[in-house]
């Protein structure tokens, strides 16, 4: 108000003074008169200064209040969605931990060890998940709250090759039900070293073997592939399930993103996993990049700095 009321001040002492919408010819005047005439030219430039300067200190005022609506209506939807995502992945595991049970007690008169290995299998994957889940909640809080803690130290790829060869291991458990084949090929050699939490870089795989099993589909392959070159280690997962829509892919590692082929493959997930295991690998000073073709599969390549003063020792060492 303040801004056009400035502004239509400076824009009438003009007009009164002919200055604008008015004639060109100059009438004849006094000393007196020049000056009172020179002062209120010089009020109207300046009333008509200041209505401007306010009109566009406003206009600057409602763009970010408007930016801030948008950010916290943006918090609002991702905490929904969160919100959303979290109550479905706790209900769906105990309502099948639920039916598990029941099964279990129906047949416990009975001897039926198939239908009793199978819901073990069941209950397996129901804990797993369950796990997989509060572990994603957990980290995500202490990453937006700058506590969460990754503590690098020089590990043996003796010890990396042993943790995958487990995890493979396990994950085999879970893939079996679901008639997916696991292969892995694992290249490392003991002497070599990189900087690394392995308990982070554990959950970086494991998120990965994950995703590889669920979207396999039915009598899917799995290829673990773990080597080195003369500056990294390298740990790819190889799917031949369902891909990664095009439209999709540079959003994948996006925050409570999941794509469409993925939300309908399979109903559960948090979308949470491969923007934590982005962030764990950039923490390594690695990188995390996939290669997918929707219908043919994907793999996704984790790359780890090798530690190179540890070479030098051992090389020396030998000598």
């Amino acid at each position: 108000l303040g801004s056009i009321l400035g502004a239509i001040i400076g824009v009438l002492i003009l007009r009164e003074l002919g200055l604008i919408f008015g004639s060109s010819e100059m009438p004849i005047r006094t000393h007196a008169e020049t000056l009172v005439h020179s002062t209120m030219i010089l009020l109207g430039f300046v009333f008509a200064g200041i209505g401007s300067a306010a009109w566009f200190n406003l206009r600057g005022y409602t763009a970010e209040y408007r930016k801030k609506i948008d950010d916290l209506l943006e918090i609002n939807r991702i905490k929904n969605d969160l919100l959303s995502a979290a109550s479905h992945e706790i209900r769906s595991p105990l309502t099948l931990m639920g039916w598990s049970i029941k099964r279990m007690l129906e047949s416990k008169s009975s001897d039926k060890p198939f239908t009793r290995w199978y819901i073990l299998e069941q209950l397996y994957d129901v804990v797993f998940r369950l796990r997989s889940t509060a572990n994603d909640f957990l980290n995500m809080a202490s990453l937006e709250n700058n506590t969460l803690e990754i503590a690098l130290a020089p590990i043996s790829l003796a010890d990396v090759a042993r943790d995958i060869s487990e995890l493979v291991e396990e994950s085999k458990i879970r893939a079996s039900p679901l008639g997916v084949e696991i292969e892995s090929d694992i290249v490392l050699p003991p002497e070599q070293a990189i900087n690394a939490d392995l308990r982070r870089l554990h959950e970086v795989i494991s998120n990965l073997l994950e995703n590889a099993i669920n979207y396999s589909g039915d009598g899917g392959h799995v290829l673990v592939h773990a080597t080195v070159d003369r500056r990294n280690m390298m740990i790819s997962i190889r799917d031949y399930g369902i891909g990664i829509p095009r439209e999709d892919q540079a959003k994948i590692f996006s925050k409570l993103f999941r794509a469409i082929n993925a939300r309908r493959a399979q109903s559960t997930g948090t979308g949470l996993g491969l923007y934590l295991s982005k962030k764990f690998v950039e923490a390594h000073n690695g990188s995390l990049v996939f290669d997918s073709e929707e219908g043919k599969g994907t793999v996704f390549v984790c790359t780890i700095p090798l530690r190179h003063d540890t070479s030098v020792e051992e090389f020396f060492r030998r000598i």
